[in-house]
């Protein structure tokens, strides 16, 4: 609807239909294509109250361009035309592939939950459905494309277990059972939400 987050710009004019070069390997596109749901830590970081019409509006576009629900579960993709995963053949990363999904995104989108006032469990699940044979969280699990051999929803070949997401996990669990963001700092929220 012409009002939108913009993910990365280089010059700072955000309508000026400018390209960017995702750097990696992702190719290049009109710099307002690129979705991600980045400004989600607007939210976490008390700058943006949760019911701001710039931010659900802004999901909508995310969900339907980014997510993937597998087994009931849902994953998003860090943003699109990432090019930063393993080849669609399963075939190792070497500069250019294709990234699949983050678990550590469905925690983030259960902290926004949380600060909805709404039941983020389903997040929690997410993410522990997506874990490795040890419980560890990886950096990406398999989109519903996944290739010959490798099943959706598993992780991939990337990082495994990802610190971040382990990480991101606790403080999901910690927001949800004190039901508020566990990481939000107090002294923003108040000065930009009045919370």
């Amino acid at each position: 609807n012409g009002h939108y987050f913009e993910r990365i710009d280089a010059n700072g004019n955000p309508n000026d239909a400018d390209t960017i070069q995702n750097s990696n390997g992702g190719g290049t596109y009109d710099e307002r294509s690129i979705v991600d749901m980045g400004f989600l830590e607007l939210v976490r970081q008390g700058i943006y109250p949760a019911n701001s019409p710039y931010i659900t509006s802004s999901l909508r576009v995310v969900d339907a361009t980014l997510e993937e629900t597998i087994n009931g579960n849902s994953y998003w993709h860090r943003y699109n035309h990432d090019g930063y995963g393993e080849h669609a053949d399963g075939s190792n990363y070497d500069g250019t592939g294709i990234g699949q999904l983050w678990p550590i995104l469905s925690g983030e989108r259960g902290i926004y939950t949380v600060a909805t006032n709404q039941n983020a469990d389903q997040y929690l699940t997410a993410m522990m459905a997506a874990a490795n044979g040890s419980g560890m969280i990886p950096e990406q699990v398999w989109g519903k494309n996944a290739p010959t051999g490798y099943t959706p929803g598993t992780p991939t070949k990337s990082m495994n277990p990802l610190n971040w997401a382990m990480g991101e996990y606790i403080t999901l669990l910690y927001s949800i059972s004190e039901h508020k963001i566990a990481d939000v700092v107090p002294i923003t929220a108040q000065r930009y939400t009045g919370q």
